[in-house]
């Protein structure tokens, strides 16, 4: 009730012509935050969950990986029961004192291996959009 109490001052403090905003505006400005608040969230869930997909689409063997419970270790084997229900075995530990681990895929929270080759990917980039504006200042200065 104090939100449409404000919305009821804010409309009241507007010009004294009463018109169409007078009477529908407050249920238009409700409506879109009504909207905002529903689309907002659906978005960025479906955002998200394109990335959990790629993550688990993009799984190799030797991908240093960790679950959402923190523990890192090196897939070495995936057990696939059907398309969509996986298991992967992890070895994680120091050299003397390794363990092998069985997750459910949905345990996995992030492919380590491929955040790296996803930083390798963007300093070359980042490196041949240097070159390239050193070579055009050069040949500029010619």
């Amino acid at each position: 009730m104090q939100i449409l109490s404000v919305f009821n001052f804010l409309l009241a403090n507007t010009e004294p012509d009463p018109g169409w905003f007078q009477q529908w505006g407050m249920f238009v400005i409700l409506g879109l935050l009504v909207v905002s608040i529903i689309a907002l969230p659906m978005l960025s869930r479906r955002k998200r969950g394109k990335q959990v997909n790629d993550l688990r689409t993009t799984l190799r063997l030797g991908d240093e990986v960790m679950t959402a419970g923190g523990i890192v270790g090196t897939i070495i084997q995936i057990i696939e029961h059907s398309p969509t229900d996986k298991d992967f075995i992890i070895e994680t530990g120091q050299e003397s004192n390794k363990s092998v681990l069985r997750f459910d895929l949905r345990a996995l929270y992030e492919n380590r291996t491929r955040i790296k080759e996803l930083r390798e990917e963007a300093a070359k980039q980042a490196e041949l959009v240097r070159i390239a504006k050193e070579e055009k200042k050069s040949g500029k200065g010619s």
